[in-house]
Parts: structure tokens; C-alpha cells; sequence
């Protein structure tokens, strides 16, 4: 359970984690990364007077240190044979959730992971079913994950502690999650388990919280990351083929995404644009466009990158 910033949610996601019933000994590791609120002062005194606190490692950064490095580091502070997600503003509503996916588990050694389905709290309060209408009984492997929306639900995941080193650039991935579920599909099958068992809070997240294009950049970042991380790793051309394809993907709807209200962010954030540009060095690949063929990824954004500053220097001539 990583945190920062979640004083009013912490508790029930702190509580929906000590209510489990299982025949098996759990714990939870909470990191918090200096969050400027009251979040310590809550999680203290749960650590003071919940009857099941023992089962709590608490770390309680001094220092900002930022969600990913969060994130890594309490991973490999996990000595279990399974890891169990649930941010600090999400929350736990079955007791039986961890029995009944580990039980799942330990009969199915051919999945690595397995996730359910999940109710959807907004910052109004009002709570909805889940919304996705079709999800695969699983995912069998790299590619029919890659070619589907993402249907997991980040506090619905039960996995296998068998990543013995997490890459660079899952480190340096501003999403983290889904990232973490191609790790998974490479070890093995993800299964879906078709039942409710925990509350998403939609909009109070660092990443539901942004605009839609901001989350189409940073997706266009994640993939790169991962294309680059599979490149290296991997030969299969068909897999990077395919996120080669949804990179592309993505940039088209970032750069339609874009209004006349964004400009300023982009020119006061040079560093977000620029950052597409550098640092990405990864073998040649065909990108389905008719002006771009067999470009290494540092030529191919500098190309897309372009045209978005030029679409925006078009607005600021219009306004």
C-alpha cells in the first residue's frame, strides 16, 4: 500500500486490508512518501489502537521521493509468496478477497496473477457496478493483453512474488500499474474472477485525477518505456510490432486531445515534451504511417513531437 496525500482515505483502505479472514499469515507494508497532510497522523494511530496492528510494516518517507520509487521499493520489501496491491485510496470490501484468490492461485500454477472485479466510488461519494461489459476469461499471454483495454483494477491483484529484478524503466514509468501487469503476463496467465470485492475511488488518484490528454502522454511514455524494456529482453517482432502500433495510437488521440487551455501548461512544462524526445534509443521498427518507416523511437518523437508543437504554435497564432 503505497500513499501520499490520502488522510481521508487511508483508514478504510487500512481497515479493508486487517478485516481479511484467511488460513494464512498476511502483512501489510504501507509506504508513505512524506505526504504534506494528515495521512501519518491517521496511520499512527491505527498503529496505536487497531487490535491487528502487529501485522503492519509501516515506512514513513523523511523525503518526497516520488510514486515510482515508492512503489519499487516497498516491492521488494515483500517477503510473501504473493503480493497483494491496494493504494491508500482505494479500499478492500470482501473479507474473503486474499483467500480466495490465493486459493485460485495456489491450485493454478500456470497463472501468475488473477484480478476481479471492482465498484467505482467518485469524489461525490456516489458508487457505481463496474462499467466494463466484457472482460476475457483471461489473458493467456503478452499480446492479447497489449491488444485489449486495460480491464485491471489496480487494488484487485493477487500476483506471484516471482519478479526477481523489476527493469529501469518500469522504475522510470509514469504509470506504473499496467506496466506491472505486462511483468505479470510475461511469468503467465492473468485470470478474471467475476466478483466485486473492493472500491476504486476514481478522480483522486494521481493518474485518474489528470486530464485525458495528459493520461495519453503519459501512456505514450509508458509504452515506449515497455517497447523499450521488451526490445532488449525479447525477439518476438510480432509483440513489438504491436505496441509500436498502440504508441501510435495514443499519440493521435493526445494530439486531438489538445485545446487552446492547455498551451500554456505545455510551454510552462517544456520538460514533458522534451522528455519524449530524449533518452530513447531502441532498435529500428516499421510505425504504420506513410512518412514513417524503419526510424529508431528517438527519430520517431522527435517527428511526432513536432508536429504537436507545430498544432500548437498554429492555436497561439488563432488566439
Amino acid at each position: 500500500m503505497i500513499t501520499y496525500g490520502h488522510e481521508n482515505f487511508i483508514e478504510d483502505a487500512i481497515n479493508g486490508v486487517l478485516m481479511q479472514q484467511t488460513n494464512f499469515e498476511i502483512e501489510l507494508l504501507i509506504s508513505n512518501d512524506c505526504s504534506p497532510d494528515a495521512t501519518d497522523d491517521v496511520i499512527q494511530r491505527i498503529l496505536q489502537n487497531h487490535p491487528k496492528a502487529s501485522l503492519i510494516k509501516y515506512t514513513n518517507h523523511k523525503q518526497n521521493i516520488g510514486m515510482m520509487p515508492n512503489f519499487v521499493s516497498t516491492l521488494k520489501k515483500c517477503v510473501g509468496k504473493y503480493i497483494a496491491l491496494c493504494d491508500g485510496d482505494d479500499y478492500w470490501t470482501d473479507p474473503l478477497k486474499l483467500q480466495k484468490q490465493v486459493d485460485f492461485l495456489e491450485l493454478n500454477s500456470e497463472f501468475s496473477s488473477c484480478y476481479h472485479k471492482v465498484k467505482i466510488q467518485y469524489p461525490d461519494g456516489k458508487i457505481i457496478h463496474d462499467y466494463i461489459k466484457f472482460r476475457p476469461d483471461s489473458y493467456d499471454d503478452l499480446q492479447s493483453l497489449i491488444n485489449s483495454p486495460n480491464t485491471i483494477a489496480t487494488p484487485s491483484l493477487v500476483f506471484r512474488n516471482n519478479i526477481i529484478n523489476y527493469p529501469d524503466e518500469f522504475v522510470k514509468s509514469p504509470v506504473g500499474d499496467i506496466f506491472l501487469f505486462y511483468l505479470l503476463c510475461e511469468k503467465g496467465k492473468i485470470k478474471f474472477i467475476e466478483e466485486e470485492m473492493c472500491v476504486y475511488r476514481f478522480g483522486v488518484g494521481i493518474y485518474s485525477a489528470n486530464s485525458e490528454y495528459i493520461k495519453h502522454y503519459q501512456t505514450i511514455e509508458f509504452l515506449v518505456l515497455f517497447y523499450n524494456y521488451y526490445s532488449r529482453t525479447n525477439d518476438s517482432l510480432s509483440v513489438q510490432a504491436i505496441i509500436s502500433k498502440k504508441i501510435f495510437e495514443f499519440y493521435k488521440r493526445f494530439a486531438s486531445e489538445i485545446k487552446k487551455d492547455d498551451l500554456n501548461f505545455l510551454f510552462e512544462n517544456k520538460s514533458l515534451v522534451k522528455s519524449l524526445i530524449d533518452n530513447y534509443n531502441s532498435e529500428r521498427i516499421t510505425l504504420e504511417s506513410k512518412n514513417i518507416e524503419y526510424k529508431t523511437w528517438s527519430e520517431i518523437l522527435k517527428i511526432l513531437v513536432t508536429r504537436l508543437l507545430n498544432k500548437v504554435k498554429l492555436f497561439q497564432k488563432k488566439s
